[in-house]
């Protein structure tokens, strides 16, 4: 059995022009993570990463500058967050028919995290009902089964009695709780708008009767790391 701690990334650039960058607060909320792990003697056998800037760096201002891990981060595009910002064009048609609200100029709805949320949980609903089916996008479907099959990969190839962090992003996060609770993907969506920058949820791996992969929830979205800090500014959900 291993044991998974699933990280989601710092706060990204929102609204900047590249939002793959942490910013300033992701960097303080990635070494806070850190501290954490140091002061409790947490130490990982391995390490992995999506591809995404954001996720290598919560790893290495987390665990590379701190000492607490010498090897090299693996880097996994399983652990990728789905491309919101290819959905969201492919999405704008609908958007313009069916609300009158929503801008022409999509810096406008970069500046306003509200206005945002609320175009985007439309957004994913409409992907999982199959809305963009057309688009040559991955489904929703097709992107959770990818997200499963790199997990069992992964844990395949650590074997057991590993403790393995995984640095990724909230689709992914709330994928994998979705398969470790058996929700549906509504379900499993909801969960992952509460989901917090640079959160930690841990899974006890194994197998079920049929040898297919188990995964048992320990923990799941915890900041006390960064509400320890008292800093109103490190509690962040993007």
């Amino acid at each position: 059995m291993a044991l998974l701690y699933l990280i989601r990334h710092g706060q990204a650039s929102f609204g900047e022009k590249n939002y793959d960058l942490l910013s300033d607060t992701g960097i303080e909320q990635s070494r806070a993570l850190g501290d954490f792990f140091l002061q409790s003697d947490i130490k990982f056998d391995s390490v992995y990463s999506g591809s995404m800037e954001r996720q290598i760096d919560t790893a290495k201002y987390s665990l590379k500058e701190k000492g607490l891990f010498d090897g090299d981060i693996n880097i996994n595009e399983g652990l990728n967050e789905y491309d919101h910002m290819a959905l969201l064009n492919i999405a704008i048609p609908y958007f313009k028919e069916n609300f009158s609200d929503f801008p022409e100029d999509l810096s406008k709805l970069a500046s306003d995290r509200k206005k945002f949320q609320f175009f985007f949980s439309i957004m994913v609903e409409k992907w999982i009902e199959g809305v963009f089916s057309d688009s040559g996008l991955l489904s929703y479907e097709e992107y959770s089964k990818q997200v499963i099959s790199s997990l069992e990969n992964i844990i395949i190839n650590e074997n057991s009695k590993k403790k393995v962090a995984l640095f990724t992003s909230g689709g992914v996060i709330s994928v994998v709780c979705g398969y470790a609770l058996g929700l549906s993907p509504f379900q499993a969506v909801q969960i992952g708008w509460g989901i917090n920058n640079c959160s930690i949820s841990s899974f006890m791996s194994g197998q079920n009767k049929e040898g297919n992969m188990k995964l048992n929830l320990k923990v799941f979205n915890s900041i006390a790391h960064l509400e320890i800090k008292n800093k109103k500014e490190f509690i962040t959900y993007r």
